[in-house]
C-alpha cells in the first residue's frame, strides 16, 4: 500500500468520513480542505506513529507540513520512513 492511501484511510478513521479514502490527493491541505481540529490532529499523529512506526519529531515539525499531504509525507520521509508515491 503506498504512503498516500495509508494517510487516507487514517484520514478517513480520524474524521470519521469514509470519502476522504477517495479524495485525499498529494495536493490536500490537511487543515483547510480536510478540516481537522486540534484533537483530531492529535489522533491523527498518534495514529501516524503507530501505523507508520515512526517517532514524531516535534521539534522538526512545522504547521507547514500540514500544507499538503506531499509536504507531511516529505516530513516523515525524512523521519525515515520509506515513501512510495502512487504513479
Amino acid at each position: 500500500m503506498h504512503a498516500i492511501d495509508t494517510l487516507a484511510r487514517l484520514v478517513s478513521e480520524v474524521k470519521e468520513d469514509p470519502s476522504w479514502e477517495l479524495r485525499l490527493t498529494p495536493e490536500t491541505n490537511l487543515i483547510e480542505e480536510v478540516g481537522m481540529d486540534s484533537l483530531q490532529l492529535i489522533h491523527f499523529m498518534l495514529k501516524v506513529e503507530e501505523q507508520f512506526k515512526v517517532q514524531m519529531d516535534f521539534e522538526r515539525f512545522d504547521y507547514e507540513h500540514l500544507q499538503t499531504v506531499r509536504a507531511f509525507l516529505g516530513f516523515l520521509q525524512a523521519l525515515g520512513v520509506e515513501v512510495e508515491q502512487r504513479a
